[in-house]
């Protein structure tokens, strides 16, 4: 665990950096840019418009390096109890992979195994009846994920189905979604780790309603008892566990209705993507995990720089659903108070993140960070650009690189961070231009 003074040298390191300005830094070091990249499959990630100097991000490793987080990583992919206030692992890499060490990993492996095995046979299944949509019920984890995702992947769909998702209470939202459904030809997975949550339950009564009962009701949950209750037949309801948390659950069964718009080999190779990253994660030191880096970049902004809010701006229009899916994943991960040992935490934890298409936002709050006379808190931001422009055409969510984007001079296709907005408004990018 870092202790108070360990905070207080990143504050001094952050204070000494930041007198350079970004614009600077990139003049004054030669590759730095190349220094700062780090690829990891067809990912490329460049760091070089965060504010730190080589001295700073060294510093930065260090810590990482002093917090032990080589081995908690490899704790967490071997099942240890990382969620100590119930005692649980968190094994949601063990649903794409079999890289941890020990039992309780290797049974969880094979657990998730034997679960796809009933994913392809219920996909089997439905893909030889008359069904021609399906509406996935579910909230929070049981929703932002596999939402994205079918979002995300559209262009791999096959066509066999209509995938629509239902979450929201409001009456509304399930009327409008019917009325363009046939409900004989309509079937609904119903997502809720206890088979208690209360808005998945009233959504899913009233499409069991609609639908005239239940033979075309799936479930995903660790409770088959509340679900064969609900009129859910045991056959067709798909196991969670409670190793898995709700917003690390799309690799699990919770993804099946993403298998079921881009098929059981489009899964798999996304379950393989997910293991590759894995693998680097768990194999690569700090100088050269990408994880590690977003994590120190983050603690950086963040507790160094007192960013209070991070900005997600995705530029391809697939990407639009990141930054509600990441507000949960991250926000409700590392929104904490206390350490796992319950003793209070002394540090900021973790910002507030927001965001929306990088192109929509361009005419809307973009204005407000970048040029508004009163004065703002600072905040970081990171975007996402699509693999197929080139850099000519790649947008930056920097209104002064909006205007001189045909001077871009870094590579496409970068998921980069960050952009810093400083107190008073005044629009300052990271990118070497400015």
């Amino acid at each position: 665990m870092l202790t108070p003074s360990h905070w207080q040298m990143l504050r001094r390191e952050a204070q000494r950096s930041s007198a350079t300005t970004l614009r600077q830094l990139n003049l004054d070091t030669p590759g730095r840019s190349a220094d700062l990249s780090l690829r990891v499959g067809p990912i490329h990630a460049n760091f070089a418009r965060q504010h730190f100097d080589r001295e700073a991000f060294g510093m930065l490793l260090d810590l990482a390096r002093q917090a032990e987080v080589p081995a908690a990583i490899r704790a967490l992919f071997d099942g240890a109890d990382v969620n100590v206030s119930e005692a649980r692992p968190a094994l949601h890499t063990a649903l794409r992979g079999n890289l941890g060490i020990g039992a309780l990993a290797e049974s969880a492996h094979r657990d998730a195994l034997a679960v796809r095995v009933r994913m392809d046979a219920l996909h089997d299944e439905l893909a030889a009846s008359g069904v021609t949509d399906i509406v996935n019920v579910g909230i929070g984890g049981s929703d932002l994920g596999p939402r994205l995702a079918v979002d995300a992947l559209k262009d791999y769909h096959d066509g066999r189905f209509r995938i629509h998702f239902l979450s929201n209470v409001d009456g509304s939202a399930v009327q409008h979604l019917v009325r363009g459904l046939d409900p004989a030809r309509t079937a609904a997975i119903l997502v809720s780790k206890s088979f208690s949550t209360q808005e998945t339950l009233l959504n899913g009564a009233l499409l069991r309603e609609w639908m005239g009962g239940g033979e075309r009701l799936y479930a995903i949950s660790a409770n088959v008892d509340r679900a064969g209750a609900f009129g859910v037949a045991a056959r067709r309801v798909l196991p969670m566990w409670d190793w898995v948390g709700g917003r690390f659950s799309l690799w699990s069964a919770v993804g099946f209705a993403l298998q079921l718009a881009i098929g059981r080999e489009g899964f798999a190779r996304l379950l393989d993507g997910a293991a590759e990253m894995d693998a680097h994660v768990l194999q690569s030191p700090p100088e050269a995990n990408l994880a590690v880096w977003h994590a120190l970049a983050a603690i950086w902004n963040h507790n160094g720089l007192d960013y209070v809010s991070q900005a997600v701006l995705p530029y391809d229009e697939r990407l639009a659903l990141l930054p509600a899916y990441l507000q949960q994943l991250v926000m409700e991960s590392l929104g904490k108070s206390v350490h796992a040992d319950g003793s209070p935490v002394a540090t900021a934890t973790v910002p507030v993140l927001w965001g929306g298409a990088g192109t929509t936002v361009q005419h809307s709050f973009s204005r407000r960070c970048t040029r508004a006379a009163i004065r703002c808190r600072p905040i970081s931001s990171a975007w996402c650009a699509p693999t197929t422009v080139t850099p000519r055409t790649t947008p930056c969510c920097c209104p002064t690189c909006w205007r001189r984007r045909r001077r871009w001079r870094t590579a496409p296709a970068r998921a980069t961070a960050t952009s810093a907005i400083p107190v008073g408004g005044l629009p300052r990018c990271s990118c070497s231009m400015n």
